[in-house]
């Protein structure tokens, strides 16, 4: 899955997941696939796994996992008040959905993936100490 990632969904620029945007062979889904938003949680997951098999499974993943780090503390979190932005736009990366709270975002991609760092940093410090 991470391959079928790395080929058909990850956004260059950005290095941000683009989520259900394509089939099981890499074609779009949409006829105007620039037009769908990032959103929160396949970013996440996405930089969780990144991080995952840098660290535990010893890929090369370590510069694909900074540049989504970089891309989700740019345009996802809310550098005034906090939490993660549920949408950015792709074509001007600003947030598409401005309340940040719903019934869907309650928290648990984000908090996994936080959990998944601090998880690391205790069982691969001198590793985690390379990503950056």
């Amino acid at each position: 899955m991470l391959r079928f990632a790395e080929v058909h969904c990850f956004d260059e620029p950005t290095g941000g997941l683009i989520y259900d945007i394509t089939d099981y062979q890499g074609r779009p889904l949409s006829s105007s696939p620039e037009r769908q938003p990032f959103i929160w949680w396949p970013q996440a997951e996405a930089a969780r796994a990144l991080l995952h098999f840098t660290i535990v499974r010893g890929h090369d993943k370590a510069a694909a996992f900074s540049t989504l780090e970089r891309f989700i503390l740019d345009r996802f979190i809310d550098p005034i008040y906090g939490g993660w932005y549920q949408l950015v736009n792709r074509l001007d990366l600003q947030p598409a959905d401005l309340p940040k709270g719903s019934v869907w975002t309650v928290g648990y991609h984000e908090a996994m993936f936080y959990s998944e760092v601090l998880r690391l940093t205790a069982a691969y410090p001198e590793r985690m100490k390379r990503i950056h």
